[in-house]
């Protein structure tokens, strides 16, 4: 049996007692709902929380399960759909279910089987990261810049082989700061680097952090905040890239805007909302026992893949630009040209393990570089592919243009010449990389 859809939960504590009251209140009443004798539903609620409180505290050889909760809860549902004009009685109907406590500390189990969290859960911030020496100080120290309480967090630092002086500057952090503790990962890549983090992880929230990224100091409150709010398996921020240098900047620029992202909402989106997937990310721990951990097959999309197994097993993903957080992206075109390759590469991987997950944006880029290349050969043969090939390739290089103009005169006219060049590198790199993996796929298949 389902809540209605427009109840929230509220969880209260009772001092320093593990039960906790789950109070449910429902918006926009009409006096139209009200029970002709809201005395009624009061005495059945109120029956409903003591019997809980005495299962709970009777006899400590008894622990209220789940189920026990849910059916104290269901027996007394119907109440809380009606409810007096009366204030007084408004308020006492409000205080309505008994949560059973959930033996992880801080956590407890609504009617719904929904979790709910204390104030202030215990956090675990995995990083997992390799040859970061360039960046790991900052983003480090951003960690520990949190409004977050230090003594309900952790960072864990799952460092996949470094061969420069990463290692050497987490075990400086953390000889300083005892909440960092730095984890070997033997199988060096980013998804076995966070599945082994989670595994050692002590928290009730999992908040995941790339060793390239700076946190607002509000970050992980915000986290906490959205997924108590949203009920949301899943909440994340906008991805906002900062350059480093003239080029890097322009690769920054080029990233954040649409034309370079290919519509994925957590790079422009302004409002919060529920998505397919965010950056980054902060998972209740249950979320990992209910569909398993990172796929290690996947080099890159890894997120995206996670991200879909939780919304195929009835979950969401809530985006809302209040999470903050910067990125340092690709300094040379060269390096955005192998990070995009790889991409388009894995990106088709992880659709050949979910063909439902394919979106119409991950078809554009190949679909552009295929029919270009194809048209392109075909005029060698037939001029009438020539102007075929040569409307398609103008078209791109007016929209192109177009928008780094429009980027120009906002940021800067100094980045309007490399712009361009960063769209065509993503836009090729993603691409070529698809089809690259496509053309591999049909060669295995026919081998």
């Amino acid at each position: 049996m389902r809540l209605p859809q427009d109840t929230r939960p509220v969880s209260l504590r009772s001092g320093q007692n593990r039960c906790t009251i789950v109070a449910l209140g429902k918006r926009n009443f009409h006096p139209s709902q009200a029970p002709e004798h809201p005395s009624a539903a009061v005495v059945g609620c109120m029956l409903a929380v003591g019997v809980a409180f005495l299962i709970e505290y009777l006899d400590d050889t008894i622990k209220p399960s789940e189920d026990v909760g849910q059916a104290l809860g269901l027996s007394t549902l119907g109440a809380i759909t009606r409810f007096s004009t009366d204030e007084e009685d408004r308020l006492t109907l409000r205080t309505l279910l008994v949560a059973s406590t959930n033996p992880v500390e801080g956590k407890t189990t609504t009617v719904q089987g929904m979790e709910t969290m204390n104030d202030t859960p215990f956090v675990s911030v995995i990083i997992a990261i390799r040859n970061e020496e360039e960046f790991i100080a900052r983003c480090l120290q951003s960690v520990l810049d949190q409004d977050y309480p230090q003594d309900r967090m952790e960072v864990l630092i799952v460092d996949g082989r470094s061969e420069d002086r990463t290692r050497e500057i987490v075990t400086e952090f953390s000889s300083r700061y005892p909440v960092i503790k730095l984890l070997d990962n033997p199988k060096i890549s980013a998804p076995a680097g966070l599945n082994l983090g989670i595994r050692e992880a002590r928290g009730d929230i999992m908040v995941r952090v790339d060793g390239h990224c700076l946190l607002e100091p509000d970050y992980v409150s915000q986290c906490v905040k959205y997924l108590r709010e949203t009920g949301a398996d899943n909440v994340g921020g906008l991805i906002k890239a900062d350059g480093q240098g003239y080029v890097g900047g322009a690769i920054a620029l080029a990233i954040n805007s649409f034309f370079g992202s290919g519509g994925s909402k957590f790079h422009y989106a302004s409002k919060e909302q529920y998505v397919d997937t965010v950056y980054l990310g902060a998972f209740r721990r249950s979320v990992f026992d209910k569909v398993g951990f990172f796929n290690e097959r996947l080099m890159r999309n890894q997120d995206y893949e996670f991200n879909y197994r939780i919304r195929a097993a009835g979950g969401k993903i809530f985006l809302s630009p209040a999470i903050r957080s910067s990125y340092y992206g690709r300094t040379t075109f060269r390096d955005l040209w192998h990070q995009y390759l790889q991409y388009g590469f894995w990106k088709l991987e992880m659709i050949q393990m979910h063909p439902p997950s394919v979106q119409p944006r991950h078809l554009a880029a190949p679909l552009f570089v295929f029919i270009l290349f194809a048209t392109g050969l075909l005029s060698l043969v037939h001029r009438g592919f020539l102007d075929l090939f040569l409307l398609i390739i103008s078209s791109y290089l007016l929209a192109s243009l177009l928008s780094s103009l429009l980027i120009a005169r906002r940021e800067g006219w100094r980045y309007f010449p490399p712009l361009p060049i960063a769209f065509a590198v993503m836009h090729f790199g993603w691409g070529l990389g698809f089809l690259m993996r496509l053309v591999r796929m049909a060669i295995s298949a026919l081998g």
